[in-house]
């Protein structure tokens, strides 16, 4: 569990991290560089829970490299699907990690919703990905300062020191 006390809003009991998969922890299928690292140092504090669609098919061999758990959802309402999924975990206890339009929902429910970057050839110009209004309203800002209880906005002061 992480426990944060946000001066100006309150304290938050964090135990899972919900991840979008494709654009987010992976491109293509392919695991980004860094994700395991990052995700090895958050081993016993908060769990990781994929949640994908599996457009490239890869999912379960990512799931079983992370050691984490991997939820696959069927394609055509993602973003309910994966408001399910935080919902049954608990919104008030889920960190949220997404980039695309079907992460819009899960961030703006969770306690803390962050909006990633994208890799570049996934930005402007490519249907159906990439960071948007959406995703920005319900996290805070596309250099991933996260928005935390229900769309309200840490300040970038305040995020620096949470890792």
């Amino acid at each position: 569990m992480l426990e944060l006390d946000i001066p100006g809003y309150g304290a938050l009991a964090l135990e899972h991290l919900v991840l979008d998969v494709n654009g987010t922890i992976a491109d293509g299928g392919e695991l980004l560089p860094g994700v395991a690292e990052a995700l090895a140092a958050l081993r016993g504090v908060l769990r990781p829970v994929a949640v994908t669609a599996d457009t490239h098919g890869t999912a379960g061999a990512l799931g079983e490299t992370l050691g984490i758990e991997v939820r696959i959802i069927a394609s055509g309402w993602e973003a309910g699907d994966k408001l399910s999924v935080v919902q049954e975990l608990g919104a008030d206890a889920v960190v949220a990690i997404g980039n695309g339009a079907n992460d819009a929902l899960v961030l703006k429910a969770c306690a803390v919703g962050i909006c990633g970057r994208v890799p570049r050839h996934h930005q402007a110009g490519s249907p159906g990905k990439g960071a948007g209004l959406k995703q920005l309203q319900a996290s805070s800002r596309l250099d991933c300062a996260p928005s935390v209880g229900r769309g309200q906005v840490l300040p970038s002061s305040r995020f620096s020191s949470i890792r």
